[in-house]
């Protein structure tokens, strides 16, 4: 899964929507109109854009086709953009900083999945220069965004309280058998060690706190309401917290690969229930990707 939406803290009325088919879409009306503002010189063919994040005026895409693109970046709402050389990867995660507008994090793989990388901004206000580490980031701390989160395709989580310098395993396995891994990972925005990942196939596993503190790993499935799909399976792929609320979860289900899963489900008790709320979206739905606005807690699909 990818951030399909830059939420621009700064003002609530602006936002830039990332889009795989046709680019990026910038409103800065609260939603009520759209620009497209796709670079004018494509990266491999394709100005689409997987990923993103916004804050102000300056925006960070991921540009390019669906197996690679490259890092670009606006200072100017998007009225025009620079490539970063050799900032290419299949990126799947980018983050502002929460506290500190110089700092971005954007993350991802080699094409070939040989290799996964974060690309670090360090001075995105300025420049565009860079450090990249190992680890792939793919959760980044409300509170403190120096805590950032390395937790993909296996049982260890990994967590730096440096911005990614140094890297940590303070918190129990994940336990997910071989032929399953996790897609996404949300952070509660009130408890930097309380951990959700939504395993696709299993459920939603819950990670309680760290290992010194007594944490364990909790699973979550149709037996606490994550409803089985027309497969037969709980087909959670993608989930995020409210940040203005930690007890609100949502997950998406997904078998894109088969057909249409089960839709949305949310829970109001930090995990341990859900409730479908599909609604008027009928009952068959593959959600890829959720965002929460973060002025208003709007979820968006």
């Amino acid at each position: 899964g990818s951030v399909p939406i830059g939420w621009d803290s700064t003002n609530s009325n602006r936002a830039t929507f990332f889009h795989m088919d046709f680019g990026a879409m910038i409103t800065t009306d609260g939603e009520s109109t759209f620009k497209n503002i796709k670079p004018s010189t494509p990266y491999n063919g394709r100005e689409a854009s997987l990923c993103g994040a916004m804050r102000g005026n300056i925006i960070v895409a991921a540009i390019g086709p669906k197996t690679e693109q490259r890092i670009h970046i606006s200072r100017d709402s998007g009225a025009s953009w620079t490539p970063v050389s050799g900032a290419d990867a299949n990126f799947f995660f980018a983050s502002f900083h929460p506290q500190n507008p110089n700092i971005v994090y954007v993350s991802g793989f080699a094409s070939d999945w040989s290799w996964r990388r974060t690309y670090k901004f360090t001075n995105i206000q300025t420049d565009n220069t860079y450090t990249t580490f190992s680890k792939y980031v793919n959760g980044v701390f409300k509170g403190n965004g120096d805590i950032v989160y390395s937790i993909y395709g296996g049982n260890t989580a990994y967590k730096s309280t440096d911005g990614g310098s140094t890297w940590t395993t303070p918190y129990p396995s994940l336990n997910i058998p071989s032929e399953y891994y996790n897609r996404q990972i949300a952070i509660d925005p009130a408890n930097e060690n309380r951990i959700y990942a939504a395993v696709q196939g299993k459920g939603v596993y819950i990670i309680t706190y760290t290992t010194a503190k007594g944490g364990t790993v909790l699973l979550k499935n149709e037996a606490h309401g994550l409803a089985l799909s027309q497969f037969g399976s709980v087909d959670t792929y993608s989930i995020v917290t409210d940040p203005n609320n930690s007890n609100v979860v949502y997950v998406g289900a997904s078998r894109a690969n088969k057909g249409q899963a089960n839709g949305v489900f949310r829970s109001t008790d930090s995990g341990d229930t859900w409730t479908n709320i599909n609604g008027n979206l009928g009952s068959q739905l593959n959600v890829v990707n959720l965002s929460v606005n973060p002025h208003n807690s709007y979820v968006y699909l």
